[in-house]
């Protein structure tokens, strides 16, 4: 799991967003969810300083093994 960040999420801004993209045509669901998960990159990145990725340590080399 990823090390402790100072971020915030906006859980308002969240619920609404998910609430309006259910009440939208389902066809349209998965580019809503990922607006939403592109808002909150940025945020994340605003508040910390670091990407997501870097965060959940995405940004290593592949080497074509698991851990």
């Amino acid at each position: 799991m990823a090390d402790q960040y100072d971020s915030r999420v906006d859980v308002l801004y969240v619920y609404e967003y998910l609430h309006d993209a259910l009440d939208q045509d389902h066809e349209y669901l998965a580019q809503q969810i990922s607006d939403l998960m592109t808002s909150m990159a940025k945020a994340f990145k605003s508040d910390t300083g670091i990407t997501v990725g870097e965060a959940l340590g995405w940004n290593e080399p592949y080497t074509g093994v698991q851990s």
